[in-house]
């Protein structure tokens, strides 16, 4: 997890096969997040595991979701925790 205020990603982040890791909505059984998500290649050994945990816990994905939208419209990352 990152400090305050930094982002430990960039658009650009690829996985170590070198596909593209997604920027989104994760959920685990402590709440959800935003992280980057596992690799979708499925010759990967890091198929579907999820790379990354970028902020505190949200309670609901629709919290979660709407933190995320303000992080694409401004770009500031919110450390939201439930």
């Amino acid at each position: 997890m990152t400090l305050p205020g930094e982002i430990g990603y960039t658009k650009d982040t690829l996985c170590e096969c070198g596909e593209l890791l997604e920027f989104g909505v994760m959920m685990s059984a402590a709440g959800y997040y935003l992280g980057l998500g596992g690799c979708p290649n499925w010759n990967c050994d890091n198929f579907g595991e999820s790379s990354s945990r970028e902020t505190g816990y949200f309670e609901t994905r629709d919290e979660a979701s709407n933190a995320l939208k303000r992080f694409k419209d401004t770009g500031y990352l919110e450390k939201e925790r439930i």
